[in-house]
């Protein structure tokens, strides 16, 4: 195993200028970019170690990365209309609750009406889930074929 040198703008004082085609220039703009690494490192890597970094796994985990990120902020929205939801709902409930027996109230407070606005809502927030449920399952499916034929 090669301990990793501390370097530092003294420890690097030789310069190396190349030519590239730009195909070339851009295929290592891609690698740094997918490694996290500026150039200069990413080419003092490859010679001390002796080998290429696996620049095609790391592709491949940005790419599940990215195909994730929908999914998991899909799946923060679905949670907070759920607790909106619920919160609604026990809002609802307490307000009830604290006027049922207000007499300036009596003949305006009706329980049903309560529960009528609180359906109403849930139902909304249901319909909402749906949807979001349906699009969450094909980007599941869609990810599950992809990791399927990229398996090495």
């Amino acid at each position: 195993m090669t301990q990793k040198k501390t370097l530092t703008k003294a420890t690097l004082n030789s310069r190396l200028e190349i030519r590239l085609p730009e195909e070339t220039k851009r295929k290592l703009s891609d690698y740094c970019t997918v490694a996290n690494t500026s150039s200069s490192e990413f080419i003092r890597q490859i010679i001390d170690d002796g080998d290429l970094p696996d620049v095609r796994a790391m592709s491949i985990y940005q790419v599940k990365k990215a195909m994730l990120e929908p999914l998991i902020t899909e799946l923060s929205r679905i949670g907070n209309n759920l607790n909106q939801s619920v919160r609604t709902m026990h809002l609802t409930r307490q307000l009830y609750e604290l006027n049922r027996n207000n007499p300036k109230l009596s003949g305006e407070l009706d329980q049903s009406a309560f529960i009528l606005s609180c359906l109403t809502t849930f139902n909304h927030e249901v319909e909402l889930l749906r949807k979001a449920r349906t699009e969450l399952q094909q980007l599941m499916k869609d990810l599950i074929k992809w990791s399927g034929e990229n398996v090495s």
